[in-house]
């Protein structure tokens, strides 16, 4: 949404960009374009346990955007992720068509994944290897996980690779520069939550342990039953479900919160090189990060003596914590994030121009 919105703000009255997507759940707000350059075709949606009335709905979703593709004939064609893939093989591979072909992964998928996972994203894996030496844009969002990408597909001939880091745009920036935090440290959670692959209830044990002095606000439109039944357990003035909320309204409540946190536990690859959009977005609001230990490409946002503080925790060992330590910035300088999409959206563009 962000890259399609900096695509509006840049473009020309010539120009003309068409998204290709399924139906969302009738729960979620959709998204509405900000320019009429730029056009939303939604078609068929992927839910239903019938597995093989999904497989369907998918065949449908890609002979349709094929069939689009073929007579719109784009100048660029960008796909996210492997299950998008399938379009873009036949347009760019199959007909022959000359068009630039850009490819973005916004989560790193290891071979033992695409091994054990569905069969049509192993079966568009195979087939997206023939578009990697065709592409003039391939990205993840950060260089470990480019680096085990690479690794992966050794044998295949990869250039024009990129990094696309998830940042949010210059607009979520605010100024927080108090040095003392008032009580109670209100502590916020952005995304997905599930017992098994996170530290949901090493941290909210640790929030009522606090006694009144933290509270912990959830804004989830993706959470386990298990992890539901675990909340509504737990003391509802000090750890408080909120159910989801639009993206672009995440800034206007950020702002009222002292810390964010991220709590993945490393279940998978793709969540130990990781350095999540909450961490920028958090960031860009003026709030503290804390963020498990196991998090190797978060690492390198660290901060030592500047606040906002981004710091790594062991959640598995919260009782060890004391938050007045956690939360002190009596010696550290105010240095507000610097990590915003513009600039990084701006290679893009530039280097699809490039190959006109």
């Amino acid at each position: 949404m962000n890259w399609l919105n900096y695509l509006a703000s840049q473009a020309r009255k010539e120009s003309e960009v068409r998204v290709y997507t399924m139906e969302a759940s009738g729960e979620f707000e959709k998204y509405k374009p900000p320019s009429s350059t730029i056009n939303i075709i939604r078609s068929g949606n992927s839910k239903g346990k019938n597995p093989i009335l999904r497989y369907w709905k998918y065949f449908g979703f890609y002979a349709s955007v094929s069939r689009n593709l073929n007579s719109w004939k784009p100048d660029t064609v960008m796909y996210y992720e492997t299950l998008s893939a399938y379009p873009a093989y036949i347009h760019r591979k199959l007909l022959a068509n000359q068009c630039r072909l850009g490819i973005h992964y916004h989560e790193y998928t290891s071979i033992r994944e695409y091994q054990k996972g569905m069969f049509i994203n192993r079966l568009g894996h195979l087939l997206e290897k023939k578009l990697y030496p065709l592409a003039n844009w391939i990205s993840h969002s950060n260089e470990d996980r480019m680096r085990l990408f690479l690794a992966d597909n050794k044998s295949t001939r990869i250039s024009n690779t990129y990094i696309l880091p998830n940042y949010p745009p210059q607009s979520w920036k605010v100024d927080k520069s108090e040095k003392t935090l008032s009580m109670p440290v209100k502590f916020v959670y952005v995304g997905a939550l599930s017992l098994e692959t996170m530290y949901l209830k090493e941290f909210a044990n640790w929030i009522i342990q606090q006694d009144g002095r933290a509270t912990w606000d959830i804004y989830s439109d993706n959470i386990t039953e298990d992890a539901k039944v675990f909340l509504k357990s737990l003391n509802p003035e000090l750890v408080r479900f909120q159910d989801r909320v639009n993206y672009f309204r995440l800034p206007g409540i950020l702002r009222n919160y002292h810390t964010g946190v991220i709590l993945y536990n490393g279940h998978i690859p793709n969540y130990i090189f990781n350095a999540p959009n909450k961490l920028f977005e958090y960031w860009a609001c003026g709030l503290d990060v804390w963020f498990p230990e196991i998090m190797k490409s978060t690492m390198f946002y660290a901060t030592r003596d500047s606040y906002p503080k981004v710091i790594p925790v062991n959640f598995e060992r919260m009782t060890s914590y004391d938050l007045d330590v956690l939360t002190d910035r009596s010696e550290l300088q105010y240095k507000p994030s610097s990590y915003y999409c513009e600039p990084e959206f701006e290679k893009l563009l530039n280097q699809y121009i490039a190959c006109l």
